[in-house]
């Protein structure tokens, strides 16, 4: 799994189920083909979930000790915390819930950031991400009547 040419491009990038999906993993139990149990399967996929941030993130440490927080369903998960924890040497892993901000919440603050960006006409695209031709607000208001 670690050889996936998605692993390779440049960031930044995302993913999610578009890309990693149940044929996907079809395709690497076949390739694999050694009957994994369900259990292992799972493991397996929380390392590879687990190894693939740490060397993500791994160029972007910054001092002595950098600190990785995580957010969303993973910083829920101990296996993959821990595992983080061990392969980050030197960092400081931990869920942005140690920052007072909740990791439950976070995508709900980031659409209220984007609606305030809409509402003060701010752009909230990155077009060297995107691809859009200029920086925009994003959204649309539809008014209750």
């Amino acid at each position: 799994m670690l050889t996936d040419p998605y692993l390779t491009r440049s960031a930044p990038k995302s993913t999610g189920r578009e890309y990693y999906h149940g044929q996907w993993l079809d395709n690497q139990r076949t390739t694999v083909n050694t009957g994994m149990s369900d259990h292992d399967l799972l493991r397996t996929l929380t390392e590879f979930t687990a190894m693939t941030i740490a060397e993500a993130i791994k160029p972007y440490g910054i001092g002595v000790s950098p600190k990785l927080l995580v957010c969303g369903g993973g910083a829920n998960n101990p296996i993959i915390m821990s595992r983080l924890s061990e392969l980050l040497t030197n960092w400081h892993v931990d869920s942005t819930d140690s920052e007072a901000i909740s990791g439950d919440y976070m995508e709900s603050m980031a659409f209220a950031w984007l609606a305030h960006c809409f509402v003060n006409k701010i752009p909230s695209n990155l077009p060297s991400v995107t691809g859009a031709s200029k920086a925009v607000p994003l959204g649309v208001l539809y008014p209750a009547n």
